[in-house]
Order: structure tokens, then sequence, then C-alpha cells
């Protein structure tokens, strides 16, 4: 998957050719973001209301997890790395929905 392209903070007293330059590099990054929408390297589904989802993906890697409840809601749950393929996800009250990485 893609990254994003950073995009640097524009100096205080900015040229007309900086800010061209500046403007010109948020589009690039909000394409690429379009571009990469929905684009996930893996894809776990919770059907079964858990506080605790472990989610086994085998990437080989600690990818960034996004989680959504079960109403497509990304949600704010904290994230725990056993191992390069292995996460666990905690909520406090049991939910279902989804972890994409």
């Amino acid at each position: 998957m893609a990254s994003t392209p950073e995009v640097d903070a524009l100096p205080t007293q900015a040229t007309l050719g900086q800010l061209k330059e500046f403007i010109d590099g948020i589009a690039s990054a909000v394409k690429a973001h379009e571009a990469n929408k929905g684009a996930h390297a893996f894809e776990h589904e919770q059907a079964v209301a858990e506080t605790t989802w472990t989610v086994t993906h085998n990437l080989n890697a600690r990818p960034t997890a996004t989680v959504v409840d079960g109403a497509g809601r990304v949600v704010d749950a904290a994230v725990e790395y056993l191992n390069e393929n292995q996460l666990v996800v905690f909520h406090n009250t049991p939910e279902t929905g989804k972890v994409l990485l």
C-alpha cells in the first residue's frame, strides 16, 4: 500500500511561488489519499461482540490499525501488538466491527 506524502508547513512570509508549491503539495496528498481509500492489506471482521479482539494477520509487520465499529464508525480503541503477525484490540464494552490494516 502506498503511503500518503507529507506536506510541509507553509512559511509565515511565503512568496507566491512557495504558496503555489504548498497548494500543489496538498493537492497531491489528497489525490494519494483518495487513490488509497479502501485499499487495505488486511481486514479482520469481528462478528461476535467481544471486549477483546485477537487479530492474526501474518503481515510480518506492525501496521497501523483502524478500528471500525459495527455501525461503520472509526472508534478509538486500545491496540496492543503481540508480535509481527498478531495484535489485540481492547474495547470498554462488547463490540462488533472490523480492524483494517
